[in-house]
């Protein structure tokens, strides 16, 4: 389980092959149709996990 998140091109690949059920993604916060993070390499992961996930359950901080 990863606990902190620091970006990259790894973590991204890594992200963009696997096809999961539902992912539980925590983002800093929540705005009409939107969420937002704390860093852009950590939005582009969160942007990764939902496109892999089928579903998603969003758990904002």
């Amino acid at each position: 389980m990863l606990r902190r998140v620091h970006g990259g091109a790894l973590p991204l690949a890594t992200i963009e092959s696997p096809h999961v059920d539902t992912v539980f993604l925590a983002v800093h916060g929540v705005q009409t149709g939107r969420f937002t993070a704390a860093s852009e390499p950590e939005a582009d992961i969160g942007r990764a996990l939902i496109a892999a996930a089928r579903r998603t359950v969003v758990l904002p901080d």
